[in-house]
């Protein structure tokens, strides 16, 4: 295909401006989209990626400014605007209703009908299914979303926007949730659509994707553009630079040393058809990554020691003494901490403040211990003390969480686990959708509570991050722990080798 951007644009804004209380999020936004392109919308959260594209898909209205479909201006005052303008957003948080089937929610709005009158399942089964073939994936059209896994759901979003046949896909984060092999199948369908003649917005804050497929790209820095062009154009470090208004240092690997007391001990931990026979140890002061594709029971696992699902048989040792299956209340008095990958059905309560958010789990001990009353003094001494240790960034601590940005977001759910004071914490896929600055904060925290003393069990499909941040790794593979890596034989092609099957681990 011949790189050219003189053709005239497919979606067009000019001059958008937007505003919440407190919070200027968009300035006077240009950002255009050709046909048959991919064009890329990069920057750290917070920077206006997320609200330009909450415009353009119709959920928010702009306070000023402008927005064209084919050089015409359109006013799109609700998603379903958009969606008839051409316009189709898979937004980072999915919008799928979890009672409903995957055909269900695809067709939502849109159901085939027998006599004009009666929805025809099985047409829409029929539609869902050949479009999944389409797709190359293996998903049920009739099975409730809700009894998928988080990638699936993700196709099943994707599959909506495709199934609209609209003109602009905007996607935020598309691949969060995906492993390797869906990653690549998505690929397979931006490349597709692009040839069709669609214009595809891409957000991701993965480099490797981006520079593997977009033409074109925007970069956005505290709710205004500061750069863009042909992609061909930039480097990461140039980009990476005009994100965050600096040179940003990588992280090292991680090296030292840890203890040599057993924090979390597991034993055999087994649920039939699920896991098998799964043991091992974590260290005080050591972050153990736990990996394997998606399926591999590694999340399952998580949870069962969470108390958030049971298992058959096998034992749990928390710090030197045994935890039974008694539910996730005891597990966090005795000093476990855990965090969902689904941040947004499992973590924040988008209605409620900053404060609340982050105080939720320790309102006991904030309460006077006459009246009962909570203390604004003692959860205003909390939310001050890890808003400056964590760096999180709001306008005031009574603003709702929904407003924050994702990675922020994620600061105050990892606030809220460690105000409980824990000494052994789960992390599953802790910076999905966290842009470069907060992935590498995180990562300062983890380092930081390895030294203190605090235990780890991270679960990440990133293995560059689990190569960075953990001091070994344990592989899963259909339920069985398939390897365990010590610091010195972890690489990506040694994880991925024990993931699909191909070895018995290495000590």
């Amino acid at each position: 295909m011949e790189e050219t951007n003189n053709q005239s644009p497919l979606v067009s804004a000019h001059g958008i401006r937007k505003s919440f209380p407190g919070v200027v999020a968009l300035d006077g936004v240009d950002f255009t989209a050709q046909a048959s392109r991919v064009h890329a919308v990069v920057g750290e959260n917070g920077a206006g990626k997320s609200t330009l594209m909450k415009v353009l898909g119709g959920v928010y209205q702009q306070d000023a400014g402008t927005v064209l479909m084919d050089g015409n201006p359109v006013n799109l005052r609700s998603p379903h605007q958009a969606i008839v303008a051409g316009i189709s957003v898979i937004y980072q948080e999915l919008d799928l209703a979890p009672h409903l089937t995957a055909a269900e929610n695809i067709h939502l709005g849109r159901e085939p009908r027998r006599h004009g009158v009666l929805t025809d399942h099985a047409a829409m089964s029929r539609a869902t299914s050949a479009l999944f073939e389409e797709m190359d994936v293996s998903i049920p059209a009739d099975v409730p979303v809700g009894q998928l896994s988080l990638a699936d759901r993700q196709m099943v979003e994707i599959a909506k926007a495709i199934s609209r046949k609209s003109r602009v896909i905007i996607m935020d984060e598309p691949t969060s949730s995906l492993t390797e092999r869906e990653v690549g199948v998505l690929y397979k369908i931006i490349r597709r659509l692009r040839e069709q003649g669609c214009a595809i917005v891409y957000i991701s804050h993965r480099f490797k994707e981006i520079f593997d497929l977009a033409d074109d790209v925007t970069v956005m820095r505290d709710g205004r553009v500061v750069g863009g062009g042909l992609l061909r154009d930039f480097d990461r470090a140039a980009i990476v630079r005009m994100m965050v208004g600096r040179d940003v240092q990588e992280n090292s690997r991680r090296t030292g040393q840890v203890g040599s007391e057993a924090a979390l001990r597991v034993q055999g931990l087994s649920l039939q058809g699920v896991f098998n026979d799964v043991s091992f140890d974590l260290h005080a002061g050591e972050t153990l990554g736990m990996c394997g594709l998606a399926g591999c029971g590694r999340e399952e696992v998580a949870r069962a020691l969470f108390g958030l699902c049971s298992y058959d048989r096998g034992s749990i040792e928390l710090l030197g003494k045994p935890l039974p299956p008694e539910g996730p209340a005891a597990a966090i008095r005795r000093g476990l901490g855990f965090l969902s990958e689904d941040r947004r059905s499992e973590g924040i309560f988008a209605q409620m403040s900053v404060s609340a958010n982050m105080t939720l789990m320790i309102l006991r001990r904030l309460a006077w211990r006459v009246s009962g009353w909570l203390s604004s003094a003692a959860e205003r001494a909390v939310v001050d003390s890890h808003t400056v240790s964590m760096k999180i960034r709001y306008a005031f601590p009574s603003q709702e969480v929904r407003l924050l940005s994702g990675g922020n977001q994620q600061k105050v759910l990892l606030a809220r686990i460690l105000a409980t004071g824990c000494r052994v914490l789960i992390l599953c896929e802790p910076t999905r959708g966290v842009d470069i600055g907060a992935k590498n904060e995180i990562y300062a925290l983890l380092r930081e509570l390895n030294r203190q003393g605090v235990a780890v069990l991270l679960i990440s499909s990133d293995l560059p991050e689990v190569l960075e941040v953990c001091h070994r790794a344990v592989v899963m593979f259909q339920g069985r722990l398939a390897g365990n890596l010590a610091r010195e034989a972890m690489s990506e092609e040694a994880i991925m080798h024990c993931a699909t099957g191909l070895a018995g681990g290495a000590a």
